[in-house]
């Protein structure tokens, strides 16, 4: 909507949206996210059958340099592979996600 000059301004999209434009600055905020790691999200479809990624998740990934952003989006795909059968497909998700953002100090999570 920005780029193609629909509106002027965050603050302008945020008035038609009916939300802040601290909200549309923190949502814009995630397209600066390496292209890798929106390919990632991206391929996981939409609606997600569960929360696998929060906003919240990527939002942190943003203070990480490119290459760290690399590093955390290939430890998730080989955790992924490792944890796919055995647990089940939902549980692995759940077991995928706590464990590749615990894993990452940068991050600041806990679990």
């Amino acid at each position: 909507m920005l780029a193609e000059g629909a509106y002027v301004s965050r603050a302008e999209l945020a008035r038609k949206l009916r939300v802040s434009r601290a909200r549309v600055t923190q949502v814009l905020g995630l397209l600066d996210l390496v292209p890798e790691v929106l390919e990632a999200v991206v391929g996981l479809g939409d609606p997600l059958p569960r929360p696998i990624v929060t906003e919240r998740m990527l939002r942190r990934l943003l203070k990480l340099s490119g290459e760290e952003q690399r590093r955390v989006l290939q430890d998730a795909s080989l955790h992924t592979k490792l944890a796919d059968q055995p647990q089940g497909p939902l549980r692995a998700e759940e077991s995928h996600t706590q464990s590749v953002f615990a894993k990452t100090p940068s991050l600041g999570c806990s679990k």
